[in-house]
């Protein structure tokens, strides 16, 4: 499980952020999936479903 600042709306409806071990710039970005609303700003915690390179991909457990 990761926590996740959620940073942006995806161009496929998905959300963008980054998880504590990734830095902006440097590092990849996890791109979640949920079925609760979610805005910019909010924090997380999902669970890892797959990676693409330095990316991950999740899905959200619970909003904190």
């Amino acid at each position: 499980m990761l926590d996740v600042l959620i940073e942006e709306r995806a161009e496929d409806g998905r959300w963008e952020g980054r998880a504590a071990h990734q830095a902006p710039e440097v590092d990849g970005v996890t791109t979640v999936s949920s079925d609760a609303p979610l805005a910019a700003g909010d924090m997380v915690r999902a669970v890892v479903t797959g990676s693409d390179g330095v990316d991950l991909a999740a899905s959200v457990m619970m909003a904190t």
